[in-house]
């Protein structure tokens, strides 16, 4: 919201993104601590962004793969119903 707010008040541009990269941030970490770990002080950012990829690239790559899977079949059933 504050990313928002900051873009449409045409305030800064940088601060668009610095306001919404600490939001992702954040919102990260909370996913991290839900799978109970947690994030040090020392290079924090790099850790956050490596363990977040490494926990969720499973389930990630899996919701991404049955989503794919889920479109295909349905541009085949709307290509033949179109036809």
């Amino acid at each position: 919201m504050v990313a928002e707010y900051i873009f449409e008040e045409g305030i800064s541009p940088m601060w668009v993104i610095v306001s919404s990269y600490y939001s992702m941030y954040h919102m990260s970490n909370a996913v991290l601590g839900q799978l109970g770990f947690k994030v040090g002080e020392k290079m924090s950012h790099r850790i956050t962004a490596d363990a977040l990829i490494v926990q969720l690239r499973d389930k990630l790559k899996n919701s991404l793969l049955q989503d794919f899977d889920e479109a295909k079949d349905e541009y085949t059933k709307n290509r033949k119903f179109n036809r």
